[in-house]
């Protein structure tokens, strides 16, 4: 079986990472409408989505727990995966990918959180300017609230929010922490990602899917639709959780930062007011662009090592017991 688990290690991920998620969403369909209510009491009551309110919401109504069970999906998978496969010394070296950073010096892993850090601050100022040019001073007020209950308190809000982004955290064990370290070993860094964006994409598609049992007209095309601006998006996150993978050492946290700020301001920052761009029948969001727009100039900068030296591309096996002579 290990040698099984071993030469299979990616697919069996993945295939594990869609069967959890599936059961989520078994569960969910028990009561279908719970979720619904817990997220429109979220919003009445001005409250940020994280990993806080995910596990009070499921401690009061226990079919909330899917909510949690399908983010924790490929973690869990790669959890079973690196256990059988790879044993205890896998499963240290893959928790040992839970430091902030790892094998650069302080200051190098300091300025990249700070600088993860500020790149959430700007694009939270650029949006709360954009709130007061389109008449949303409500909303400017709500966000800020959101967040803090003073200006100042909110700018430290906006930081912490990055370390409880639920999704993030509960997921980048299995994405940044498994599956890239093992899509390296084979392919270049900017055909991991972009491989590793198409399936997280992939494993989205039991919770997409869902809408298109409701008969609406129009399902299809909307589920068809959303997957062109979810795509492009997951893509582009990778690209750039990947070029922080390498400024991190190989940390999670890379993974983790990224994701949170995506999710953050889709979900928390800028909720049910994001600006959007109408193509046809096509909308996609401006934070779509956006990122496709800065993972398009690490690109340009960097080229398909995405910042990678020349140690990091000669990688070991990241969860093997090396050889005495390696």
């Amino acid at each position: 079986m290990v040698q099984f688990f071993r030469s299979r290690a990616l697919v069996l991920f993945f295939i594990l990472a869609i069967g959890i998620a599936l059961v989520a969403m078994a569960i969910r369909a028990t009561d279908p409408g719970a979720l619904g209510v817990a997220l429109r009491e979220i919003i009445a009551n001005n409250q940020r989505a994280d990993i806080i309110t995910a596990f009070t919401y499921s401690l009061r109504e226990p079919v909330l727990w899917n909510a949690i069970l399908f983010p924790a999906a490929p973690t869990l998978a790669a959890f079973i995966v690196i256990a059988i496969a790879y044993g205890p010394h896998g499963l240290s070296r893959w928790f040992g990918r839970l430091a902030p950073w790892r094998g650069v010096s302080w200051r190098v892993g300091v300025s990249v959180w700070l600088l993860v850090a500020l790149w959430f601050l700007a694009i939270v100022g650029v949006y709360l300017v954009y709130l007061s040019f389109t008449g949303g001073a409500p909303a400017i007020t709500e966000t800020i609230a959101r967040f803090g209950s003073t200006p100042l308190w909110a700018l430290g809000g906006f930081i912490i929010a990055l370390l409880l982004s639920s999704g993030p955290l509960l997921e980048e064990m299995g994405w940044r922490g498994f599956a890239l370290p093992m899509l390296l070993l084979r392919f270049n860094p900017l055909l991991a990602s972009v491989i590793l964006g198409t399936l997280w994409a992939a494993w989205h598609l039991p919770r997409d899917i869902a809408p298109l049992t409701s008969g609406e007209d129009g399902a299809v095309m909307a589920f068809l639709y959303k997957q062109i601006d979810v795509i492009p998006g997951t893509i582009a996150t990778s690209i750039i959780a990947t070029f922080l993978y390498f400024k991190l050492g190989g940390s999670v946290w890379s993974g983790i930062l990224a994701h949170a700020v995506n999710n953050e301001f889709v979900v928390n920052v800028a909720r049910g007011d994001l600006p959007v761009w109408t193509i046809g029948e096509v909308t996609l969001r401006g934070w779509t662009l956006a990122e496709c727009a800065i993972a398009i100039l690490l690109v340009v900068l960097t080229g398909p090592s995405l910042g990678a030296d020349e140690d990091q591309r000669q990688l070991q096996h990241p969860f093997k017991r090396p050889r005495p002579e390696e």
